[in-house]
């Protein structure tokens, strides 16, 4: 298992990188979203701060750690990824997209419930499992996944956007991710945390992994609701920036 992993399995450490998500006072701009960039991160050069603005703003975990950002739209512009990818094997996303038209959030999310539940059906709960819970925008679709492909062919939309998974047999795992999904209309949020496994691993090492992955993902979660909630929900008529 890595340093990064080793290292997010003390409470302490793992304490002190979910407190790093949290806004602090007097920090510099937020990294913007921008179509089409990559982005070499050199330590110390980003506080973690990234907004697209007037759709969200949030601030990703240590980012002394991170070492390269990518973002980008998608079906047209209706659908917009960053993706920040650390030194260990980490990838943490946030999507947002448009609901929609004449969906509501409460449509939308009963929609995602139901799409959920025919995956559900389909794949066996080792590789597939959603349940819900209640946050400050609404109710929040938690996806639990096993064996997802972090890095599609280049024909298809790019995880966590599209979702496909490795062949792997029964019990053996390659990867691990943990995705929430919430909304506020027009726009529907989705942040996915995407830990490094260990080679070999054991069943208890992957609850280990999964249960870091799922504070990581809260805390994302957390801090996307927090800072986007501090402004008014957008006007799907007016122009973004």
């Amino acid at each position: 298992m890595n340093g990064f992993v080793q290292c997010r399995l003390a409470t302490s450490c793992l304490a002190l990188g979910l407190a790093s998500i949290a806004s602090a006072s007097g920090a510099p701009a937020p990294a913007r979203f921008i179509d089409g960039s990559a982005v070499e991160i050199a330590p110390g050069d980003w506080d973690g701060g990234f907004a697209f603005p007037g759709v969200y703003c949030l601030r990703f975990p240590v980012p002394e750690e991170a070492r390269h950002r990518v973002s980008g739209l998608f079906n047209g512009t209706s659908t917009s990824l960053v993706r920040v990818e650390y030194d260990s094997g980490l990838e943490m996303s946030v999507v947002s997209s448009i609901m929609p038209a004449p969906l509501d959030s409460r449509q939308d999310h009963a929609r995602q419930i139901e799409s959920a539940r025919e995956v559900d059906a389909l794949l066996p709960e080792a590789l597939y499992r959603f349940s819900v819970a209640d946050s400050a925008m609404g109710p929040v679709m938690r996806r639990h996944l096993a064996n997802a492909v972090s890095r599609m062919p280049s024909h298809l939309d790019p995880f966590p956007i599209a979702i496909a998974f490795h062949d792997m047999p029964a019990g053996h795992y390659r990867s691990i991710a943990e995705l929430r999904e919430f909304s506020r209309w027009p726009d529907r949020y989705e942040v996915t945390v995407y830990p490094p496994v260990p080679n070999p691993t054991s069943a208890p090492e992957i609850e280990l992994v999964r249960q870091i992955a799922a504070s990581f993902a809260d805390g994302l979660m957390q801090s996307l609701q927090d800072c986007t909630g501090a402004f008014p929900a957008r006007d799907p008529d007016a122009a973004l920036p």
